[in-house]
């Protein structure tokens, strides 16, 4: 018999057993600490054994999510407690043995997280495994909350910063330059409240987007973090029943048509488009394509049909709910109306023939070469680059 059929036994027997001392149950809540410290260290190891990918999850979370049915927040915190005990082996230990609690476990590694000072939490670790231990809940609180303020001021130590007044009046402002490559490079300062709400906004997103086996640094990561909320705070213009953004693309017909592999899409401030991206951008966007001939002469105007309503927009949503690539828990809220059968190759603008896709499955669609059929039933099909069928989504609207 495995480990696991005895340990389900020992369960089914500690359920029968109507007569537990108070002895018992100080035993059973070790036992219960200890059984989270090795659930965490088994995922880890699942993880890192990279057995999810079979199943066609990017990520330990997106497998629990599709395999073992739990909600984001359930299987995000179990990522990050894999993470944990397998990072932060000192109270990994203490963990196992069932002498710190997992919720203790937990406020550690938000403050760890947040704090992102990995050499810091180092010299820090055995005073907090001691306080954990020994000290009551106040008492962690207290001590993860000097060491944050303690972080905070050492990085706020600045001899060029501003009194209060200057920074006010004088100190904000933002440049928003572009290389030579086409790559954006920003140069802002910021007052103190400012900065503090930017950076707030910007840690809650990372977290959110933040999956243990990412394996970008954390410039990269907040930089994520930092577009996907202009994306969202973009894309509540639908909501509001107002247009997005506009955009003018000049391109020349060849280049529209896909008849020219290699064709130029320029928006009005010169920026240089590639067509996957300028197709990418009109399923959400309200774009004016203005197509010329080889003396640059407009021929004619794609003009925002392509757009869906607010009404269609909203019933997307009802029908929807969350980004259709499957397993991927994004809310409509950080999604993008795609058109299944492009706009650009005949396709219509209506419900029949548009899903929910987040930022990260609708580059997949038109940056990676993966198809899309939608049936009668709304049911989703997803194929990868060369044909073969990957998975399919299904509907989720609010039950009645």
């Amino acid at each position: 018999m495995g480990a696991i059929e005895q340990f389900e036994q020992a369960l089914d027997t500690v359920l029968r057993d109507a007569c537990l001392t108070s002895g018992d149950m100080l035993r059973l809540i070790r036992a219960a600490k200890r059984w989270d410290a090795v659930f965490a260290t088994k995922l880890a190891e699942f993880g890192d054994a990279g057995v999810h990918a079979i199943d066609g999850a990017h990520t330990i979370s997106g497998w629990l999510q599709t395999r073992a049915r739990l909600t984001p927040s359930e299987a995000g915190r179990l990522g990050r407690r894999a993470a944990f005990i397998r990072d932060c082996p000192a109270t990994a230990s203490r963990w196992l043995d069932g002498v710190v609690s997992t919720d203790r476990v937990d406020r550690i590694d938000i403050a760890r997280r947040n704090t992102r000072d990995n050499p810091g939490f180092a010299l820090l670790e055995p005073k907090l495994i001691d306080v954990a231990m020994h000290g009551d809940i106040h008492e962690l609180k207290v001590t993860l909350a000097r060491w944050r303020d303690a972080v905070d001021n050492e990085r706020q130590a600045d001899p060029r910063t501003l009194t209060v007044d200057e920074e006010h009046d004088h100190g904000e402002y933002l440049k928003i330059s572009e290389t030579f490559a086409g790559m954006g490079v920003v140069d802002a300062m910021f007052s103190r409240e400012n900065r503090e709400q930017i950076l707030l906004a910007i840690e809650r997103e990372t977290d959110r987007l933040h999956h243990h086996d990412d394996t970008r640094t954390m410039d990269q990561q907040r930089a994520d973090a930092f577009t996907s909320i202009i994306r969202a705070y973009n894309s509540q213009n639908i909501h509001l029943g107002v247009n997005q953004p506009h955009i003018s693309i000049h391109c020349d017909i060849a280049s529209w048509t896909g008849e020219r592999i290699a064709g130029i899409f320029e928006t009005s401030r010169g920026t240089h488009l590639c067509r996957e991206t300028v197709m990418r951008l009109a399923c959400n966007a309200t774009i004016s394509v203005i197509t010329h001939d080889g003396n640059t002469i407009p021929l004619n105007m794609y003009r925002a049909e392509r757009t869906f309503t607010k009404a269609q927009r909203r019933a997307l949503e009802y029908r929807d709910r969350v980004c259709r690539f499957p397993g991927c828990q994004h809310t409509a809220r950080y999604t993008e109306a795609h058109h299944v059968n492009w706009w650009e190759l005949g396709g219509e603008t209506n419900l029949d023939n548009a899903i929910l896709v987040c930022y990260r499955h609708h580059r997949l669609v038109h940056d990676h070469g993966w198809t899309i059929r939608i049936d009668s039933n709304a049911d989703v099909h997803w194929y990868q680059q060369d044909g073969t069928h990957h998975s399919t989504s299904h509907p989720h609207p609010p039950p009645t």
